[in-house]
């Protein structure tokens, strides 16, 4: 699964042709496929750990996802780049947001100044919540993460079982 991420991000983020993917208006019953590059692995960002939920900065030179590759459990990790058409650099764990606990399924805002990610620590409404930390510029810390879960109205808190899927897809859920 990890390898197809980072295929599908590559191919996204060749140096080549650009994809010739286009914009399809909601609604519209018949949207004209989309196709991509071939999909090669992102060498740089490579693992033998759990790997996935890739975002990238709308600018392709910061790249921020999940991986279980230091504490075995679930963090969000970042790369950069000068450009789009450079390598990333080695990822990193984002320690200013990462815990003991859980975290998932980062996402990050087109700017690269906030946040977004999944987490079971203490101090949220139970479960995995969502997170969110801000930083006033790129290269700036990040914020303390502030659980955003108990503000958006008709929030739906993950059970146990399902918080299990998401550190391990091959977990059936039934009921969400």
């Amino acid at each position: 699964m990890r390898a197809v991420w980072c295929a599908v991000i590559a191919a996204a983020l060749s140096s080549g042709p650009a994809c010739s993917g286009q914009t399809v208006r909601l609604g519209a019953s018949s949207p004209a496929p989309f196709h991509f590059e071939p999909p090669a692995p992102i060498a740089e960002l490579a693992s033998s750990s759990r790997t996935d939920n890739p975002t990238l900065t709308a600018d392709q030179r910061e790249i921020f996802f999940t991986s279980d590759r230091q504490s075995g459990n679930g963090d969000v990790w970042f790369a950069v780049r000068a450009s789009p058409s450079e390598p990333f650099g080695a990822p990193q764990p984002l320690d200013d947001v990462n815990t003991s606990a859980f975290e998932t399924s980062a996402a990050v805002s087109a700017d690269g100044l906030t946040l977004w990610f999944g987490s079971d620590r203490p101090g949220g409404a139970g479960g995995v919540d969502v997170w969110v930390a801000q930083r006033p510029s790129r290269g700036a810390a990040w914020s303390t993460p502030v659980d955003v879960s108990k503000r958006v109205a008709g929030s739906k808190q993950l059970s146990a079982s399902q918080a299990a899927m998401m550190r391990d897809p091959s977990v059936v859920l039934a009921g969400w």
